[in-house]
C-alpha cells in the first residue's frame, strides 16, 4: 500500500471510531467495544462491492481451510439482527491482502439470517 492510500485509509478508520462507537483498551492490553464484539478498523480496510458468495477457496489456494461463522446482534446486544450485511476480508498464507484486484480474492459480502447468524 502506498503512502497515499494508507493515509486515506487511516483517516476512514479515525472517522469510522468516532461515528460509530467507542474502543478501550483495559489492563490486559485486550480491546473493549460496547458488545462482546468491538466495533473496531484495524485494517486492512474496507474496499466496496465484494461479491456475495459463501465460499472464499479458489485452485491453487495454500493454507488451511476455517469454518467462520458468528452472529450479529442489535445494539441490546441480545438481539439477533436478520438480514445483517457482513463484509469479510482476510490474506493469503503469505500475509497478502487482496486490495486492488478485480477478483476480490479473500473478501467476500453475505447476509445474516433470521437468528443473526452467519
Amino acid at each position: 500500500m502506498d503512502r497515499k492510500k494508507f493515509i486515506i485509509s487511516t483517516s476512514l478508520t479515525v472517522f469510522s471510531l468516532s461515528t460509530f462507537g467507542s474502543i478501550l483498551q483495559d489492563a490486559q492490553g485486550e480491546f473493549k467495544g460496547d458488545c462482546e464484539t468491538t466495533n473496531d478498523i484495524l485494517g486492512p480496510y474496507y474496499r466496496p462491492d465484494a461479491p456475495f458468495r459463501d465460499n472464499l477457496t479458489y485452485p491453487g489456494l495454500l493454507g488451511t481451510k476455517i469454518l467462520l461463522k458468528g452472529k450479529v446482534l442489535k445494539q441490546d446486544c441480545i438481539t439477533p439482527l436478520k438480514k445483517a450485511l457482513v463484509e469479510i476480508w482476510h490474506c493469503s498464507s503469505a500475509g497478502e491482502y487482496d486490495n486492488d484486484s478485480k477478483e476480490f480474492r479473500h473478501r467476500a459480502s453475505l447476509y445474516t439470517n433470521e437468528q443473526g447468524e452467519y
